[in-house]
């Protein structure tokens, strides 16, 4: 796999997740998290402008030669899903998150490990 490969994958399941935690937050994340208040539905929308936000980045710049641009994103990427796969092991263990939560810490260490595999590679197409 090259990074444009990854960063295609890994942007558009961002968008994907973003737009529907952005829309339909409680059907987006209801499986995984309990939307029941105004501020919880609010909340999940921040996270899909997040999602999208990051996921757009990372589809735009696909195509970019610019090696020193794409391993700080590789970078970010990675630290993020270690950051992502801590704080759902944190929910999933004290019963806040559901157990539908281990499908995102798949998805997680799967993109995670994608973005360290693609950083020594030094790839740009």
């Amino acid at each position: 796999m090259n990074t444009r490969t990854y960063l295609s994958v890994a942007g558009a399941i961002g968008i994907i997740f973003g737009l529907g935690y952005l829309l339909v937050p409680v059907l987006a994340g209801g499986l995984v998290f309990k939307f029941d208040t105004p501020a919880s539905i609010l909340f999940g929308r921040f996270i899909g402008a997040y999602l999208l936000m990051w996921g757009a980045i990372g589809f735009v710049l696909r195509n970019s030669t610019d090696k020193q641009a794409l391993r700080g994103v590789l970078q970010v990427t990675a630290i993020g899903h270690v950051i992502t796969i801590a704080l759902f092991l944190i929910g999933l263990t004290s019963g806040v998150s559901s157990v539908f939560g281990w499908g995102n810490v798949i998805l997680s260490v799967v993109l995670g490990i994608g973005a360290i595999y693609c950083l020594p590679r030094g790839d740009v197409s």
